[in-house]
């Protein structure tokens, strides 16, 4: 599992999509805030995914990786360059141009050790700063 998050960062921040879905399973879900609409599956991951790890974004780990039975949780900053409106793959009302948001994601792995949900706890009034 925490070889997986190894993963994660690494091709995200290589903007490898493809890279990302492979750590999830086949009925996997995302939910990026809470509260958000759901992305389930597969097909829904890669497209948030094509939309989120793209060159101007990355992601920093500001935490060790927690792992408790079958999840893993972590905390990390997005740094993000030149928001638009075109880039906002979530469903907050994020500020335009250069942010940071503090988010803690949490993972749920089965038992081939793929990703089946991933939420990402963050608030867009509390969480960013422009910089």
């Amino acid at each position: 599992m925490i070889q997986t998050v190894k993963t994660y960062f690494e091709c995200f921040n290589s903007a490898n999509p493809r890279g990302i879905a492979d750590l999830f399973a086949k009925n996997a879900t995302v939910q990026d805030p809470y509260g958000a609409p759901v992305k389930a599956g597969k097909d829904a991951i890669m497209e948030y995914y094509k939309g989120a790890a793209k060159k101007g974004t990355q992601l920093v780990q500001k935490s060790p990786t927690v792992v408790s039975q079958n999840r893993v949780a972590f905390a990390m900053t997005v740094v993000v360059e030149a928001m638009n409106k075109e880039k906002n793959v979530t469903d907050a009302d994020l500020p335009l141009g250069n942010m940071e948001i503090d988010v803690i994601d949490m993972f749920e792995f089965d038992d081939d050790g793929k990703i089946v949900t991933m939420t990402a706890y963050w608030d867009a009034e509390l969480n960013i700063r422009k910089t």
